[in-house]
């Protein structure tokens, strides 16, 4: 049971050619269990050649994955190396959004945020708005991407170190909606790397979407209070509703499967979830 566990997890990062570390096979296990018992089954598979392990940092991390995944190793350092360069490209977009007051939270998601990046990858960002500014954050978030040559336009398909500005939050609405809490959305919710947090927006986020536990029950979320004390001004209000007014002219003409709720809009034309599903149904998967 434990054998297969630990293959799960390994084979659903190799959909991504990507083999986890020990503390990565520890927050996706799908059962409680502690490090050190962890640790004696992940060496004892590797000692029987069910596992292979290999460094592939400069911190002398040990990476994991299954024999004939072991190309993903090669994979693995040069994915590092990108990602690193394309952190270092959205500097001037951070430090800019840091003195936005509408942008609570920023966080990069998707290859980039797990070292996993290739050359033409473009950075997707997940960004959090005060409460009632979800549209002036994105207006902003968009306007500060553009001025710095780095919005990813319509269309595009391939946008090298692009900042593609696909999901936003409001603060007030930071619960993941029902039929969105899956397998997929708990990994990605994981893999998200703040890089810009303001009044622990964060950790509020973690614990409003505490039900990742059930897929991931030795991941820690935060306890915290969930009253949200700000109130928008009227100034503000009124130039969140010109935002939105503006926005959704531009945008409704081009909508397909994105989702746009109250507080939440998910940017997403492609359903990546929907072909990763598919690839784990298939039989010849091993």
């Amino acid at each position: 049971m434990q054998n297969e566990s630990i293959r799960s997890v390994i084979r659903y990062f190799s959909y991504f050619s990507y083999p986890p570390s020990f503390e990565e096979l520890y927050a996706f296990y799908p059962q409680k269990i502690s490090r050190n018992s962890l640790k004696q089954i992940v060496n004892d598979l590797v000692e029987k050649g069910v596992l292979i392990e290999q460094v592939v940092s400069t911190n002398n991390e040990a990476k994991y994955t299954l024999p004939q995944y072991g190309i993903f190793f090669k994979k693995a350092v040069k994915r590092r190396r990108i990602s690193a360069k394309k952190r270092k490209t959205i500097t001037r977009f951070i430090s800019f959004s840091h003195y936005t007051p509408s942008i609570q939270f920023v966080g990069i998601s998707g290859s980039v945020s797990m070292n996993n990046a290739d050359v033409n990858d473009d950075i997707d960002l997940f960004i959090i708005t005060k409460s009632g500014e979800l549209w002036t954050g994105r207006a902003l978030s968009l306007a500060l991407a553009f001025i710095l040559g780095k919005r990813r336009s319509r269309g595009v398909i391939v946008a090298k170190d692009r900042v593609c500005l696909n999901l936003f939050f409001d603060r007030a609405h930071l619960s993941i909606p029902k039929e969105k809490q899956t397998l997929y959305i708990a990994h990605e919710i994981l893999q998200v790397k703040p890089i810009l947090n303001k009044n622990g927006t964060y950790e509020q986020f973690l614990h409003e979407n505490r039900w990742i536990q059930k897929y991931f029950p030795n991941v820690i979320v935060p306890r915290m209070h969930t009253r949200n004390h700000y109130q928008p001004s009227i100034i503000s209000t009124f130039v969140e509703s010109c935002c939105r007014s503006i926005q959704w002219h531009i945008m409704k003409h081009h909508i397909t499967k994105e989702r746009i709720s109250e507080g939440q809009l998910w940017f997403y034309p492609r359903d990546f979830e929907q072909q990763l599903n598919w690839k784990m149904n298939r039989k010849d998967i091993v």
